[in-house]
C-alpha cells in the first residue's frame, strides 16, 4: 500500500493502513514540531538554562538543543519509580521523559543527570560520568544521583528565572503502559515504539 509521509511529503509504502510516518525521524520530527504543553516548554527552557548555568561554567559542552524533554509514563516505568525517570537516546536527540514531580528542583535534577549521559555518551555511569556529574555537583550513587547544596542553589536559581513549574495531570497507575503529555497537558496512552532506546546499543542501523 503506497501513502505519502505526513512530515517530509515523500512516497512510502505503508505495512498499515493508518501509517502516516515514513520513518521514526520523521515521526519523532512530526512530535518535535507540535505545540509543546506548558510544561514541556518549562522543561526546554531549563535544559538550556542548565546548559548554560551548571554546564557551562564547569568547562562540560552541551548543546541543549539537542534534548525533547516531556514528562510522561514510559512502558516499565514502574521498575524505575525509585529514581522516578527514565532517558535515552533517539535518532541523535535525547529524548528525556520524567514522571510528573510537584518539586522543580527535583525535576531540574534529573534532567541535570540525563544531560551528564549526553556530555558522556556510551558510559553509562562510568568514571566520564562520574566526573562530569561531581563537576556540575550531582552526589553519588551514581546510577541515582542527587544534587549537592550548591546544585540545588544554582538549580532554584534557574526556577526563580524561567518560573514556576506547570505541573501536568496524572497518568492512570501503574503505568503498566506507555504515556506522553498531550498539547492540553493531559497523559494519552501511546505504543511503546515511540520511546526511544535507554543505550545507544538499542538505537536502529541507519
Amino acid at each position: 500500500m503506497n501513502a505519502i509521509c505526513q512530515h517530509c511529503n515523500a512516497a512510502f509504502e505503508a505495512r498499515r493502513s493508518t501509517a502516516k510516518f515514513c520513518s521514526d525521524r520523521c515521526r519523532i520530527g512530526a512530535h518535535r514540531g507540535e505545540p509543546r504543553p506548558l510544561a514541556s516548554a518549562w522543561l526546554r527552557k531549563a535544559a538550556y538554562a542548565l546548559a548554560d548555568g551548571v554546564f557551562a561554567p564547569c568547562g562540560v559542552k552541551i548543546d541543549a538543543g539537542r534534548f525533547d524533554p516531556a514528562f510522561g509514563y514510559p512502558a516499565g516505568m514502574q521498575k524505575h519509580s525509585k529514581h522516578g525517570y527514565i532517558g535515552g537516546i533517539a535518532l541523535g536527540t535525547s529524548a528525556i521523559i520524567i514522571t510528573p514531580r510537584r518539586e522543580p528542583i527535583r525535576v531540574l535534577d534529573v534532567i541535570t543527570h540525563e544531560m551528564v549521559h549526553m556530555a558522556a555518551p556510551g558510559d553509562n555511569h562510568g568514571a566520564l560520568f562520574a566526573r562530569f556529574a561531581s563537576a556540575v555537583g550531582l552526589l553519588p550513587p551514581w546510577p541515582a544521583t542527587s544534587a549537592g547544596p550548591e546544585l540545588v542553589a544554582k538549580l532554584q536559581a534557574i526556577v526563580n528565572r524561567i518560573g514556576p513549574m506547570p505541573t501536568p495531570s496524572v497518568a492512570p497507575e501503574p503505568p503498566k503502559r506507555a504515556y506522553i503529555e498531550d498539547k492540553e497537558g493531559n497523559f494519552q496512552l501511546v505504543p511503546s515504539p515511540w520511546l526511544p532506546p535507554r543505550h545507544k546499543r538499542d538505537l536502529p542501523s541507519r
